[in-house]
């Protein structure tokens, strides 16, 4: 059922998947990252605090995953990337008025998957 907590909860994961802490990364190591100049290190700059609770999201994760491959990519260029609608049904090969339609689809099949990982199926 989508509600207020359910997507409070896929609000979480978009958060904690667009802030680095899901796929920690090291950068590359060029003269141009570690050059520092009068102005201190100006490609090194404090990042917001993202505050999202990791297990919640991870939990999400897990049930997105299994969800199917048109919800996962619905959800993830939506929610996720920001993508234009027309962009996103392009993509899938339908129409883009079909497009609130899909991802409310994707949004239930998620929150379906959810509470069967939940309830223990």
């Amino acid at each position: 059922m989508i509600d207020a907590a359910f997507l409070a909860r896929v609000d979480n994961w978009v958060r904690w998947s667009r802030s680095n802490a899901s796929e920690p990364r090291d950068h590359c190591g060029s003269a141009e990252w570690r050059y520092v100049g009068d102005k201190g290190n100006v490609y090194e700059q404090a990042a917001p605090a993202i505050q999202s609770d990791p297990l919640d999201a991870q939990v999400v994760e897990a049930a997105w995953r299994k969800c199917s491959k048109d919800a996962r990519f619905i959800l993830k260029s939506a929610l996720h990337l920001h993508r234009a609608p027309g962009w996103i049904m392009r993509k899938l090969g339908r129409q883009h008025e079909a497009f609130k339609v899909a991802k409310l689809a994707a949004l239930h099949e998620l929150s379906k998957t959810l509470d069967e990982s939940k309830n223990g199926r």
